[in-house]
């Protein structure tokens, strides 16, 4: 949390995953380890192919979804 400082340990936060032809939804975990806190979960990518990637994630008690876009080239 950019306020507090605080790690944010109650996102709800779901990715998805888009080549242009097929798409792949799921919701990113809560993982913590050595005093730091992600999302993660995985995903399945071919090799040479491109990626559009959408986070959106939401926090109780604040309004609206944060969303966050890049594209990504798999090795």
């Amino acid at each position: 949390d950019n306020k507090s400082q605080a790690p944010v340990t109650d996102a709800k936060v779901t990715m998805q995953v888009t080549d242009g032809m097929t798409s792949q939804s799921k919701t990113l975990n809560l993982v913590a380890a050595n005093n730091a806190v992600s999302y993660g979960n995985f995903f399945r990518f071919s090799s040479g192919s491109a990626y559009n990637i959408t986070a959106e994630i939401r926090r109780p008690g604040v309004p609206g979804t944060m969303e966050a876009k890049f594209e990504f080239k798999a090795p």
